[in-house]
């Protein structure tokens, strides 16, 4: 009987140890496991002034130790405004070179359009002096010459020439003269006086550039019409102050204004 006991007594206090030593498990079959308390929920605090939402990362000890999230204290809007804030200096360097790029591409088109462009200005020559085969100016035909290399000439001026074409005859070479003498530009005869023969040699000889040809009152329209493919009226005996500016963009139309000369 002793014995017995004894062994129970034993047994009783094995159990214990073993429970005891490994908290939260079982003993054998014997008993329940021993569970650690929960730890107590961590809870929002709402107080006033303090707003609640997306952007608010606060808590009970947060809020008591007056911890709180970079976004705590703005509202949505603010947010907004902040979030552009820090993009704005990755996104300023990049604008820079690609208006640089779109300046560039505008100026380099302009140049190839300018440089695709024959303007030609054809006119007739200036006053002869009396009838004949191949008469030259009359004084009043001199003093046309000079102005006409005036206006042509003039620094800075808007009929910037690259070189005349003139016909065989020897009116039109000498209206052209002053004007070849004052730029220093070629003249270049044709031999034939015919509006087509005229017009493309001064396609030839100037693409691109600018043009005076200087023709005869039965020629010029047909020269103009050969150019722009636009009929002008006829020009009269004593019309010696009229200019035809045709010209001739690769990529559009052809257009023809009409200047007046005193």
């Amino acid at each position: 009987m002793a014995a017995d006991k004894t062994s129970s007594v034993m047994k009783t206090s094995s159990a214990a140890r073993l429970t005891s030593g490994r908290p939260g498990t079982r003993s054998g079959s014997l008993g329940l496991p021993d569970r650690r308390p929960a730890p107590a929920a961590r809870t929002r605090v709402h107080e006033p002034g303090v707003p609640t939402g997306r952007g608010w990362r606060g808590s009970t000890d947060a809020v008591a130790d007056g911890r709180y999230h970079a976004g705590i204290g703005m509202s949505e809007s603010l947010h907004k405004e902040y979030a552009k804030l820090r993009r704005r200096p990755f996104l300023m360097p990049l604008g820079f070179p690609v208006a640089g790029a779109l300046l560039l591409l505008v100026i380099a088109g302009w140049l190839v359009v300018s440089a695709s462009t024959t303007t030609i200005f054809v006119m007739r020559h200036a006053e002869t002096a009396a009838e004949g085969p191949d008469p030259g100016l009359s004084p009043a035909g001199e003093l046309r010459a000079e102005r006409l290399a005036q206006v042509f000439a003039s620094p800075g001026g808007d009929f910037a020439l690259d070189g005349v074409v003139v016909s065989s005859r020897r009116r039109t070479q000498d209206t052209a003269r002053p004007l070849a003498n004052a730029l220093g530009i070629p003249v270049v005869v044709v031999e034939s006086d015919e509006a087509a023969a005229m017009a493309r040699r001064a396609l030839e000889e100037f693409h691109g550039r600018h043009v005076l040809v200087i023709g005869h009152s039965n020629t010029v329209p047909g020269i103009v019409r050969e150019l722009s493919g636009r009929d002008v009226p006829p020009m009269s005996e004593t019309d010696y102050g009229t200019v035809y500016v045709v010209a001739r963009p690769q990529f559009s139309r052809e257009s023809v204004t009409v200047l007046r000369l005193p």
